[in-house]
């Protein structure tokens, strides 16, 4: 059952926020195709061929999943005509093979400076998080290929298979669709429930600040 921005509002303070997370982030149909079922399964469809994976490790997320943002600083604006679609990927296999090839880059290349080391620094984050969001992986600039060969392989592929979604399905063309991926649900659900916190105790620091 879809949610309005007013209603999650009040919830946050009376249910669980993993409870809301399950059913109203990461699962449950999205806003972006409510009434087009048929093109919702196309996009699935074609990311789990594009990417090898089944497609219930898929979904949107965000604004096209409610119809409204659910970042803490812009709760509640509406989704748009040109609004980024949001897909979340679980995909353990891939996550784990980012992770050990940028590991092993790490060590062979030792200690880094200046722009080297502020971008290793995020990726570090990145695998505490349990994350890789869309740009995370823009690897340009930042050494031999030898030791960047998985990184801008899977960099690659993920690319491919989000901005080419519009080209081979005409339906599909007139958004733009950005991949997060995530190691497991776990790490997509704690992801969420942690913006609702964050948002819930902002609501809560206007209320006990006042005018």
């Amino acid at each position: 059952m879809p949610v309005t921005a007013d209603e999650l509002r009040q919830l946050i303070f009376t249910s669980s926020t993993e409870d809301l997370v399950d059913e109203h982030v990461l699962a449950g149909e999205p806003h972006v195709f409510r009434g087009k079922p048929t093109d919702y399964q196309l996009l699935l469809d074609d990311l789990s061929s594009s990417l090898g994976i089944k497609s219930d490790a898929i979904t949107i997320v965000g604004s096209a999943k409610t119809g409204f943002s659910m970042d803490p600083e812009a709760f509640g604006t509406p989704f748009h005509d040109e609004s980024d679609v949001d897909v979340v990927v679980v995909d353990t296999s891939r996550f784990d093979r980012l992770w050990y090839a940028l590991v092993a880059w790490e060590y062979r290349l030792g200690v880094q400076e200046g722009a080297r080391r502020a971008w290793f620094k995020k990726r570090h984050e990145d695998i505490y998080w349990g994350w890789f969001f869309d740009g995370h992986l823009d690897i340009r600039g930042l050494g031999s290929a030898a030791g960047l060969r998985t990184i801008r392989d899977i960099s690659n592929e993920w690319f491919d298979s989000f901005q080419s979604v519009g080209l081979r399905h005409a339906t599909l063309a007139r958004r733009h669709f950005r991949g997060r991926l995530y190691r497991t649900w776990d790490h997509a659900r704690m992801y969420h429930v942690q913006g609702l916190l964050k948002y819930r105790d902002n609501l809560v620091s206007a209320t006990t600040e006042g005018p």
